[in-house]
């Protein structure tokens, strides 16, 4: 199971959560604690395509994004042992980098529940 959480999360070219961000976070946390205990999760970071000379950038930003959720699931109570981190930088897009609407739906980070 993912959890898709778009990049309304973070203000623009930051890994900073929002405070909406937080919230979202502090929430998928409290799902998580009753209904996936002792699971592994995965926080996967994703970045869209602006330019190719870019690549290095977004894939640190997709790292610090997924480090940020990571630590924020940590916070409400969520074992550290529990979740890894990992950015993708752009190698996973979900939509076209050509349109602003599919780059928006590009910058994501999602959380993945192992089996």
């Amino acid at each position: 199971m993912a959890v898709n959480l778009p990049n309304v999360l973070f203000q623009f070219d930051s890994a900073d959560l929002t405070s909406d961000g937080r919230d979202r976070v502090n929430r998928i946390a409290t799902t998580l604690k009753s209904h996936a205990a002792g699971r592994k999760i995965s926080v996967e970071g994703h970045a869209s395509r602006e330019r190719v000379d870019q690549e290095a950038y977004n894939q640190d930003l997709s790292e610090r994004r997924a480090r940020a959720v990571a630590s924020g699931l940590e916070k409400n109570g969520i074992d550290r042992n529990r979740v890894v981190a990992r950015g993708f930088g752009t190698r996973f897009p979900v939509a076209s980098n050509e349109t602003d609407d599919g780059r928006r739906k590009n910058r994501r980070v999602e959380v993945v529940i192992e089996n």
